[in-house]
């Protein structure tokens, strides 16, 4: 079941989003800083999303309300997925899935339409993507572009 994180689970987040960013780093992807704090959790926290399986978190996402993605300016609030986190052991397993359909389905109980982005450099995960939601266009982003991308 996918819930609302809370503070009691910021140092099994803390683990989560440090394990995936190491795995990123040796993959030669440099998305997140490394290595994670309690604080940065902390900061994100009342926007983080998270999938158990007994007492370990397999998946993990923000969700935020925006209005405009850098120099793309969406017509009405939209919600925005990020920081999405699959533990290494779990991936391949279906988890985004779940992730993106919790995601579709706050987004229709809210009338709001479900962007995310991703790296555009990443051509594995663009193309994966593509798969899963409408490519909308590569957004430049302080100096690199991202791929923004729109559940359907």
């Amino acid at each position: 079941m996918i819930k609302k994180a809370e503070k009691t689970d910021v140092p099994k987040l803390v683990c989560l989003y440090n394990q995936v960013t190491d795995k990123l780093i040796k993959r030669g992807i440099q998305q997140w800083r490394y290595p994670w704090t309690e604080q940065q959790i902390e900061n994100i926290l009342p926007m983080l999303f998270l999938l158990k399986k007994s007492e370990r978190i397999i998946g993990s996402m923000s969700i935020s309300e925006m209005e405009n993605f850098h120099a793309h300016h969406f017509d009405a609030p939209v919600l925005f997925i990020g920081k999405i986190a699959i533990h290494p052991e779990y991936q391949g397993q279906g988890i985004l899935d779940r992730l993106f359909a919790f995601a579709q389905n706050k987004g229709e109980f809210e009338q709001k339409e479900v962007y995310f982005d991703c790296w555009a450099g990443n051509e594995k995960l663009v193309t994966y993507y593509k798969k899963k939601a409408a490519y909308i266009k590569n957004v430049e982003e302080a100096g690199y572009e991202t791929a923004l991308f729109q559940l359907k």
